[in-house]
């Protein structure tokens, strides 16, 4: 057999051994924000489409619209104290475009749906294995191969890949490597035409996901560091791919599309600099402690109130990347191959640490990281020409640098992690969004006992935040009843108590305050805090905040329905977890207290 057929056989077996290992991501189903978007391809979700440029509004649920917000408040799918300039709204027509073809051609089937997401990650990994060989070249196809295992077989792209609404992330990442890919090769052939298609590529990146941005960190870094030109005029020859960023930019935000007053999840560098500058440094640790290591970047991201845990996690990301650097400090001294692909991963992760860290963010950074590995083998392995002419099977030893046992045992861990523990992971975490979504219970999303759901006016305690905010999409998606009004007041179960202070108002009284924990999310509390006598209006309901407690949080509340409501049609209910049903709470006398 010949070297190259050899090389093809190899290429050949790791897809075959990809595909196979991602194939429980076929039967993951749906999860999260998959409900909304299959609800958004339907008729009859009593909520009004996004106003603006987005194809099916997948991606801008939450514009920050107030009257979108009442809309959204009333059927539960938003929280009543969801701070009113909040939003999550993202431009990608790309990707709306791919969800667009799957509600058109098999909606519904989330088995085509993720195995249109597989053929994107395939397709990903196929690019990144020709960056590897392009920037290496054809004389090192051991380290292309290796460079293709690391990627393609990585578990953090598991769940990655197998949630449906995050395919954003896979196609701008194989845009963005596409253009990678092309700018390198047009400057190698002097090809205006195949600069052209890098500048096409680049857009088709940004319109797919913001994570496209990150293409240009690396072609910052060819510039920098490997344009024969030198860094300035390999600079000025990026003009052309930063107007199109530019002019994206603009287009983006002059159309309202962005982040806004959403620390729990992202941070704005325009509008909080110095809170960005605080965060950047530790979320860059741990996105390349995930992505040289094991420990998963959204353990650190979703610590919340576990700053030990949070602390852990960061102590071992910082261990693993001075590991990495110190490994890799003769390779970035000596080698500007290897200066271009940390640098390329560095900056590529810079915006996408806007963000909480998570394994999702790594397709960008994952390329640089492992391009890094393979200059420092590059430099330093073993029989290196015998391997590469497949001359002898390529093993574990034969990659191995040369240097001290202590650096023989780090690449022998590191290997051992990434290609044998790591890909027997990868199914587990493509098959992980049904292990999620699994844990919602949806138990509280039945209403048995109650007729004429459409009329009524459904005052839920005690729901689980996770289920509350499902309940709608999860009886529209169904084909079920949907209450007029579906308003989950708290999700945490403790004492409340409930008075009826007029014909059509209510007070709700708790001790320890509304809004804990994970509600915080839509609302961050030092930030954004409740003032006394704040009100919430909704459609024909005003929620004021009458009082509030000594760790800042309301403690009691006021429900004041519109004149004309119909007492009849007003049903409070507390989930009651251990019997798995409602139980009804009744507050029909004008004075009367009902504690529960």
């Amino acid at each position: 057999m010949s070297p190259r057929s050899a090389e093809k056989t190899y290429v050949s077996s790791i897809f075959m051994l990809a595909a196979v290992l991602i194939s429980p991501a076929l039967i993951a189903g749906f999860m999260g924000d998959d409900f909304i978007h299959l609800a958004l391809f339907k008729s009859g979700l009593p909520v009004s489409a996004p106003n603006d440029a987005s194809l099916f509004g997948l991606f801008s649920f939450m514009d920050a619209d107030p009257i979108r917000n009442k809309e959204l408040m009333d059927l539960g799918l938003l929280p009543w104290w969801t701070f009113p300039d909040m939003k999550y709204a993202f431009w990608r027509p790309m990707t709306e475009l791919t969800h667009g073809l799957d509600a058109l051609l098999w909606p519904g089937n989330s088995i085509l749906m993720h195995l249109h997401s597989i053929i994107w990650y395939l397709a990903l990994c196929f690019l990144v294995y020709k960056l590897f060989e392009l920037v290496f070249g054809k004389a090192h196809p051991t380290l292309v191969l290796l460079g293709l295992a690391l990627y393609a077989l990585d578990s953090s792209h598991g769940f990655t890949l197998s949630w449906i609404a995050n395919r954003n992330g896979l196609i701008a990442a194989t845009f963005g490597i596409a253009s990678i890919y092309t700018y390198i090769d047009s400057q190698k052939r002097n090809s205006f035409l195949i600069q052209l298609s890098s500048i096409a590529f680049l857009a088709l990146a940004l319109f797919s996901a913001e994570i496209g941005i990150s293409t240009v960190g690396y072609l910052g870094a060819f510039a920098l560091f490997l344009d024969k030109r030198g860094w300035f005029k390999g600079c000025l020859a990026l003009l052309p791919h930063m107007t199109v960023v530019i002019l994206w930019w603009l287009l983006y935000k002059s159309l309202g599309f962005g982040a806004a007053n959403a620390d729990a999840y992202y941070i704005d560098p325009v509008a909080a600099p110095v809170e960005f500058l605080t965060a950047v440094l530790q979320r860059l640790t741990v996105l390349f402690g995930s992505q040289w290591g094991f420990v998963p970047a959204e353990i650190y991201g979703f610590a919340g109130k576990a700053p030990l845990l949070a602390n852990l996690v960061l102590l071992i990301a910082i261990v693993i990347c001075s590991i990495a650097l110190a490994v890799s400090a003769r390779a970035l001294k000596v080698s500007a191959l290897a200066r271009f692909w940390f640098f390329g991963a560095l900056f590529s992760a810079l915006p996408v640490c806007s963000a909480l860290p998570h394994d999702r963010l790594l397709l960008f950074i994952g390329v640089g990281a492992i391009g890094l590995i393979l200059e420092v083998l590059r430099l330093s392995a073993q029989d290196h020409q015998d391997i590469d002419r497949f001359k002898g099977k390529p093993t574990l030893r034969t990659i191995i640098p040369n240097g001290s046992r202590g650096m023989r045992f780090l690449f022998s861990c590191f290997f051992g992690f990434h290609l044998i523990i790591s890909p027997l992971f990868l199914p587990f975490m493509a098959y992980s969004p049904k292990l999620w979504a699994d844990q919602i219970d949806m138990a509280p999303a039945s209403f048995p006992k109650i007729a004429n759901l459409s009329e009524k006016h459904l005052i839920l305690f005690n729901v689980p935040i996770s289920s509350s905010q499902a309940l709608t999409v999860w009886r529209f998606n169904n084909g079920k009843e949907i209450p007029r009004r579906l308003l989950p007041i708290s999700n945490y179960v403790s004492e409340l108590t409930l008075t009826k202070t007029a014909v059509n108002e209510f007070e709700i009284s708790k001790e320890n305050g509304f809004i804990q924990n994970g509600e915080e999310s839509v609302r961050n509390l030092s930030t954004q805090p409740f003032r006394l006598g704040e009100q919430v209006h909704l459609n024909g309901l005003t929620i004021s905040i009458i009082e509030i407690n000594e760790a800042n949080r309301p403690s009691r509340i006021k429900l004041a329905f519109e004149p004309n409501f119909k007492q009849e049609n007003l049903v409070f209910l507390s989930w009651d977890k251990e019997n798995n049903q409602y139980l009804e709470i009744k507050a029909n006398q004008i004075g009367e207290a009902i504690s529960f």
